[in-house]
């Protein structure tokens, strides 16, 4: 296996190379290599060949006795573990965890993980800047079948703050209805939408969050990315912006499907451009 990655890594990322060469998700692929980081030989700048970062642990997966279930576990583990931690008991935290791995079922081993980190963190509480910075994240799963987009996130508190600043307002009962004729952006909703906004709170906040990042990609001064303007870039073949007869979607530059009904609705209050191509390559774009 090493040879092959050899050969054919080139410019790609390992991750890329894994995913291909194994055949599995990038996202599994690129889970493994964060793991395996933790679990090889590291050399510092100066050349030097330094341990595993979790050398107990390392030994026990190379000796075939810690399995993946038990890994989940310990990086989750090591996620929750205050940075300020003392070196000394993260050095012991991984020694016991490679302890308990050895001899206990994955059930079994996650109550003695989490006893454990209550032990190091009584409080449970992330108060260093530097916990928080790395626990924030906005992440978005891939496309389901029915074009629908789920995520999860983690919000330090200044961004927590101003996002519920943001939905105080734009979330509340007949605001930023797609279902309206107008929908209100600004000011106060009619009685009459009051009364036929039918949403959760939960679709409520989408819709303010989706007003939100439409409203951010009609500012002139957001500039360009990569020579072209910052915008929703969707491409769809021309035989298939008739919705009766389309065969395909229109995709956007990250490969999200939109269905054709929703491109010609983004179309028509949009500010639109059009792009020429040659046989995929790119020779003009007009305003």
């Amino acid at each position: 296996a090493e040879t092959t990655l050899d050969a054919t890594i080139g410019g790609r990322r390992v991750a890329e190379v894994v995913a291909d060469e194994l055949r599995i998700n990038p996202a599994d692929a690129r889970a493994r290599v964060r793991t395996a980081a933790n679990l090889t030989d590291r050399v510092s700048l100066q050349g030097e060949v330094l341990p595993p970062v979790w050398p107990n642990i390392a030994r026990s997966v190379a000796a075939g006795v810690i399995g993946d279930a038990h890994l989940k576990i310990v990086k989750e583990f090591f996620h929750h573990l205050p940075v300020k931690t003392d070196p000394v008991a993260v050095d012991f935290a991984e020694s016991q965890l490679a302890d308990f791995a050895t001899q206990f079922r994955p059930d079994e081993f996650d109550k003695l993980a989490k006893t454990l980190l209550n032990g190091l963190n009584p409080d449970g509480t992330l108060d260093d800047e530097r916990d928080r910075a790395r626990k924030r994240h906005f992440t978005m799963n891939k496309q389901s079948v029915d074009k629908m987009t789920s995520g999860r996130f983690c919000l330090d508190p200044v961004t927590a703050a101003a996002v519920e600043a943001w939905l105080v307002k734009f979330a509340r009962r007949g605001m930023c209805n797609p279902d309206d004729t107008d929908p209100t952006i600004t000011g106060d909703p009619t009685p009459e939408q009051l009364q036929t906004d039918a949403r959760t709170y939960g679709q409520r906040c989408h819709d303010a969050i989706s007003m939100l990042a439409r409203n951010a990609l009609t500012d002139e001064n957001i500039g360009t990315h990569r020579g072209l303007p910052a915008t929703m870039i969707i491409t769809v073949d021309i035989k298939d912006l008739d919705p009766a007869t389309a065969t395909q979607p229109g995709r956007t530059s990250g490969g999200l499907m939109i269905p054709i009904n929703d491109v010609l609705r983004i179309g028509r209050h949009s500010r639109n451009y059009l792009a020429v191509f040659d046989h995929g390559k790119p020779i003009a774009l007009y305003e």
